[in-house]
């Protein structure tokens, strides 16, 4: 039932605001664009490995 009341206020105040001027932006849209790039590079992992498997790790900076 609200759900039903909500779409009635969005057709409503759709019908008294004009058109948009700009360009619509999203906000999501942008971000899956960035996953999809952002998934085929390696990130490195600034934290220390965990216990047991910190054999050779050296820290490179104070922040760790």
């Amino acid at each position: 039932m609200l759900v039903l009341q909500y779409n009635y206020v969005i057709i409503f105040l759709n019908s008294l605001l004009p058109a948009p001027t700009q360009p619509v932006w999203d906000r999501d849209e942008e971000r899956a664009k960035v996953r999809v790039h952002a998934s085929s590079l390696v990130v490195a992992s600034p934290t220390a490995p965990p216990y047991g498997q910190r054999r050779g790790w050296v820290p490179r900076s104070l922040e760790v």
